[in-house]
C-alpha cells in the first residue's frame, strides 16, 4: 500500500529514499525515517515551503536556478550513469540531480528507473540541456 502524502516535500523525500536504495546506498535516512531523509531534513532546516516547489521544479524551472540541488554534496550524489560514457562535469551533475528531483516531484519516483527511459526527454533540449551535454551523451 502506498504511503499517503500530506505534502509534496514528503513525496519527494520518500522517492529519493527509494532512489538511493536502488543505487545500492543505505545512507539516505541517517538516523530516523520518521523525521525524513536527507532532502526533507535539509528542506525544513533551510526554511523552504511546499509552495515553492512549483517554482523550483515546475514546467518553467531551469536546473541552473534550482536551489533544491543543494540538499546534497553534488559529488556525493549517486548518479545513474546507465548508457553514459565518461564522467559528468559539475553542471551535468546538477542537471541530473535536477531531473531526478523533478521526476520525484511529478511522479513520486524516478521514472527513468521504472520505465527504462527518461520520460522528461520530450522537454526542449536547448532549454534544459547544455549543448555540450547533448553532444557528449548523444541525447
Amino acid at each position: 500500500m502506498q504511503k499517503p502524502y500530506l505534502v509534496w516535500s514528503e513525496r519527494i523525500d520518500d522517492a529519493l529514499g527509494k532512489y538511493y536504495e536502488s543505487m545500492g546506498r543505505r545512507d539516505y535516512y541517517k538516523d530516523d525515517t520518521e523525521e525524513g531523509g536527507i532532502f526533507l531534513k535539509w528542506f525544513k532546516e533551510n526554511g523552504f515551503e511546499d509552495d515553492a516547489l512549483s517554482d523550483e521544479l515546475g514546467d518553467t524551472a531551469e536546473h541552473t536556478d534550482c536551489n533544491l540541488i543543494e540538499f546534497v554534496q553534488v559529488e556525493d550524489f549517486p548518479l545513474n550513469k546507465d548508457g553514459i560514457v565518461g564522467e559528468f562535469n559539475e553542471d551535468q551533475r546538477h542537471l541530473e540531480i535536477f531531473k531526478l528531483l523533478r521526476s520525484c516531484y511529478r511522479f513520486g519516483f524516478d521514472a527513468r528507473i521504472k520505465y527504462g527511459y527518461d520520460v522528461l526527454d520530450d522537454m526542449t533540449t536547448t532549454k534544459l540541456f547544455p549543448e555540450s551535454y547533448v553532444l557528449i551523451s548523444g541525447l
